[in-house]
């Protein structure tokens, strides 16, 4: 039907270009939803990634200092076995967010973060001329949920390992 100038012209709600259906604004607001829903969790894993690596560069750190003093010393002292899977008393410390040491008693007081072991031993094809220094940096509250099972695999272990020449008597 031809609309001429004095007859009104019916429009379709289907056909009309000034606005949205209410089916339209709901589907438009699930999708923003799932998008911000998305970006949000997206969000989250990368700070709890960022602080995992914050931590594990410090292990590192820490891990590196002790092996540096344990390298200049003289004769480090030769460590009893299993030193790197249980507090040893002269082979471990407890250290603060700053890296100071805390304790070294057997259990992390309170304000340890990290957990810092080490061994040295003679090296099995050479024990009289080269020593096996190693040090193993952990968070400490690994070490709080399960002592019993800990052996050093927690995530974000540190563990360096060298070789020494053993100084003359």
């Amino acid at each position: 039907m031809h609309s001429g100038p004095g007859m009104m012209q019916s429009r379709s709600s289907s056909s009309d270009p000034d606005g949205f259906t209410l089916v339209e604004v709901l589907v438009a607001l699930g999708l923003l939803t799932s998008a911000l829903i998305a970006i949000a969790q997206l969000c989250a894993v990368a700070a709890h990634d960022t602080l995992a690596a914050r931590h594990e560069t410090f292990a590192s750190v820490l891990a590196a200092q002790k092996m540096e003093e344990l390298t200049a010393a003289i004769r480090p002292a030769v460590s009893p076995p299993g030193t790197l899977v249980r507090d040893t008393p002269g082979f471990v410390e407890f250290l603060d967010e700053f890296g100071h040491t805390v304790g070294i008693g057997p259990s992390p007081p309170d304000g340890s973060l990290y957990l810092r072991r080490w061994s040295v031993e003679p090296l099995a094809s050479d024990p009289d001329r080269t020593l096996v220094v190693q040090v193993l940096v952990t968070a400490a509250r690994w070490r709080m949920r399960d002592p019993s099972s800990f052996a050093g695999s927690a995530p974000g272990d540190v563990r360096l390992t060298t070789l020494v020449p053993r100084s003359s008597p």
